[in-house]
């Protein structure tokens, strides 16, 4: 694996200048009157969703600003100063979903008396339909009802419909849950409203009906299954419902078995875990964040953008591990290492208790001399694949580093074992920075506005002629990869950290066709050893449609593919630290083989080439199949650049 490149930008430098000489008169000029300068400021209420507002100086837009909230009133604040006496005007930019906001006192001439009073009012639009999630992990194709919706079907990702109100009602087949408030997550704890047997029966039946096994890449109820169900009725909060239904499966002879009570509800808690990961933003002023990133199941990681009360300095860092129960909500940490003093969520005097997660808001419970809370937003924006945090391991000074992307090209990053610093400085090892990235003609420009990294991460204060990206882009696979300009430059690539939603197609041609979309989360351990190299695995890619005579194998489920056998060997690590090696691919029907060499990324996907321009990766992901399998995502891309996407199942089989 390569280690991590160390990213930096120029200095943006201020140019000072000076004037001598003067007139032989006596008279002396008149000292200019400077101009005062403003940021402009407000607040948003009423606001469920994501905003995007613009600012408009003299007629010319100079910024817009996105502004994400749960409903609490939320400030906000364009991040360049203004000369007072410029004509401004704040508008809407892009409505958010299902909403409709006003912007009142966000224009006139700038002055002190108005820099500050923007007020932007947003209501629900009456009879807006508005969407949901339904999860155990996000269920696919199961059909709900609403007063406005008789007959739908969850989308790919377990989406539905509602209109504000109204109640839903889930089913399989014949088989009805009991009716719940429609909201923007819903899961079997909501419809079973504190009945553990309804709540234990729904998980039962929606993971024994799944057709994968796998948590992470969401649930999938096929419309064969409504079918084999069709004329089950069943109480689904009946202490009998196991026996019933097991023996209804029996006597249609669908082979099928409920799974047991422990395996639901382990499923079930390892969904909810995956919800809590990725990165949340606190914000408690302007200057003043707080990002707060769970890496995996245990170990979190927290950045202050300011120095607090005590000894909370300016992008200090808490490193530890945590422990959260999520179907009570009762939450500890213990820590690794700290910069940040008393701040954070370990210290002796304030204790974390509690963490109840939603789809996009966190709120932790703490006590300290008393009882509070305090809520945090996701970083995520559906629009923009790069928001949210990307992680990248340096294997020579064993540091973990996480980039976090925020709306209003912000970014942040922070590192775990930093071994960098300034000259005459001693290095801090949990340290990051904040700060601004400008996208140009010529690529990202990153500026921080608060550091304690020295020269690692995007910033360097001390090299001016430092490097600058010429492109930052995001994969399908769940990796972003920057390539640095200049002599000493190359691409790296970052892991994402969370859930991501992906798009699963089969495309040998321009057309294409969706497989349909998933959730995945990267495994950001990568591959392990033992289990890949030196061992053959075995994979199957399905295809949509064979206009093209390209399946040789026929799957038990009716579709058809291909079946590849694929061994990893003569592992090593060249001079650069990269991980390299090659790789063997047998199509299994054909006998067709592929011999090459490949790479390992920096965030852990194998890529190789083939056959002149053709190149394949395989990127590990979190979970694993019915058979304890290792769950990965395969990508091809052809001579004719089409790039075609699978999830697949990495099975042993013998060499």
């Amino acid at each position: 694996m390569k280690p991590i490149y160390r990213l930096t930008v120029p200095i943006l430098l201020g140019l000072t200048l000076g004037a001598c000489g003067g007139s032989d008169d006596d008279d002396e000029d008149p000292s200019p009157i400077e101009s005062q300068q403003f940021a402009i400021k407000g607040t948003v209420k009423g606001l469920t969703n994501t905003l995007k507002l613009t600012l408009q100086t003299n007629g010319q837009t100079v910024e817009t600003l996105s502004v994400q909230s749960d409903g609490t009133d939320k400030a906000f604040a364009f991040s360049n100063m203004q000369n007072e006496g410029v004509s401004f005007a704040i508008t809407v930019n892009t409505q958010p979903t299902a909403q409709t906001c006003t912007v009142a006192n966000g224009s006139g001439t700038l002055s002190q008396s108005n820099a500050e009073t923007a007020l932007v009012t947003c209501e629900t639009n009456a009879n807006a339909e508005l969407t949901g999630i339904f999860r155990d992990s996000p269920v696919a194709g199961i059909h709900y009802q609403t007063d406005s919706q008789t007959d739908g079907t969850t989308s790919d990702i377990g989406e539905f419909q509602y209109l504000q109100g109204e109640q839903v009602t889930f089913s399989v087949g014949a088989i009805q849950f009991p009716s719940t408030a429609a909201s923007a997550l819903v899961t079997p704890t909501e419809i079973a409203a504190g009945n553990e047997v309804t709540k234990v029966n729904i998980l039962q039946l929606l993971q024994t009906l799944d057709q994968d096994c796998d948590v992470e890449n969401g649930i999938q109820i096929k419309s064969s299954h409504h079918d084999l169900l069709a004329n089950t009725v069943l109480d689904i909060s009946s202490a009998d419902f196991d026996s019933q239904l097991n023996t209804a499966f029996a006597s249609l002879g669908s082979g099928l078995s409920l799974i047991s009570e422990a395996q639901a509800l382990n499923h079930f808690d390892t969904s909810n875990r995956n919800l809590l990961l990725g990165s949340w933003l606190l914000s408690e002023g302007e200057g003043q964040s707080n990002i707060l990133t769970f890496i995996d199941h245990s170990r979190y990681i927290l950045i202050h953008e300011h120095a607090g009360d005590g000894d909370q300095g300016a992008a200090s860092v808490e490193y530890g591990n945590y422990t959260w129960d999520s179907v009570t909500g009762s939450f500890s940490v213990s820590l690794i290492a700290q910069s940040d003093g008393s701040g954070g969520l370990y210290d002796e005097s304030s204790v974390v208790n509690k963490a109840m997660v939603s789809l996009n808001t966190l709120t932790l419970s703490l006590t300290d001399n008393g009882s509070s809370s305090i809520t945090l937003t996701r970083i995520e924006d559906a629009s923009d694949a790069l928001i949210g945090t990307w992680h990248v391991y340096d294997p020579e000074t064993d540091n973990d580093s996480f980039v976090t992307f925020l709306p209003n090209q912000a970014y942040a990053i922070v590192h775990t074992a930093n071994s960098d610093s300034y000259e005459g400085q001693s290095p801090q090892a949990q340290s990051g920075e904040f700060g601004h990235y400008v996208k140009d003609a010529s690529g990202y420009k990153f500026t921080a506005s608060v550091e304690s990294d020295g020269p690692n991460g995007l910033y360097d204060a001390q090299s001016a002629d430092a490097h600058q990206f010429s492109s930052i882009s995001t994969s399908q696979w769940g990796e972003m990869m920057a390539t640095e300009n200049g002599p000493d430059g190359g691409t790296f690539t970052l892991d994402k950290v969370g859930s991501f939603v992906t798009e699963l197609v089969d495309k040998p041609s321009a057309a294409g066709t969706s497989l349909g979309r998933i959730t995945s989360v990267r495994d950001i351990e990568g591959f392990s050893y033992d289990a890949t190299v030196n061992r053959l695995l075995q994979f199957d890619v399905t295809f949509a449609t064979d206009t093209q005579n390209r399946c040789t194998t026929e799957f038990a489920n009716g579709q058809c593919g291909a079946r590849y056998n694929m061994l990893v060997q003569n592992v090593s690590e060249n001079d650069m630290g990269d991980v390299i090696g090659e790789i063997s691919l047998n199509e299994v029907t054909s006998n067709a083989q592929v011999n090459s060499d490949f790479y390992m990324t920096t965030a852990g996907t194998l890529h190789f080439a083939f056959s002149g321009s053709q190149t394949m990766t395989i990127s590990p992901l979190l979970g694993k199949s019915c058979q304890g399998n290792q769950r990965a995502l395969v990508s091809l891309t052809d001579t004719s650049s089409n790039q075609s996407l699978w999830l697949v199942e990495l099975t042993p089989a013998a060499l």
